[in-house]
């Protein structure tokens, strides 16, 4: 009966040591899920103000308008497309220059 005794006072341990361990597993879920959530909330509301601000920004620019754009869409449309070395020669020697646009707002 003794041996018996001591048999169902170990098992009995070691279910305790085993719930406890659960508890602690689901103890640190619970952290984590919360802390995704947190995170989740975060970029949810970062999402939300970066979209704010690129309409922003889109309302802003388009009152300005690119003088000469309509020329350089036309020219380039009706030019044969450029080689890949063309290109490369062509970006190295800089053929045009940022002064040839000229930014106007309306």
């Amino acid at each position: 009966v003794g041996a018996l005794m001591q048999e169902m006072a170990a098992a009995s341990e070691q279910q305790h040591r085993g719930v406890e361990q659960i508890s602690a597993a689901m103890h640190q879920m619970n952290s984590v899920t919360f802390e995704v959530t947190r995170s989740s909330e975060a970029s949810a509301s970062a999402a939300e103000e970066l979209g704010s601000q690129a309409e922003s920004l889109k309302e802003m620019v388009q009152r300005f308008q690119l003088r000469g754009a309509e020329q350089v869409a036309a020219s380039q449309a009706h030019a044969p497309r450029p080689t890949r070395a063309n290109r490369v020669a062509r970006s190295r020697n800089g053929t045009k220059k940022d002064e040839d646009f000229v930014l106007s707002e309306f």
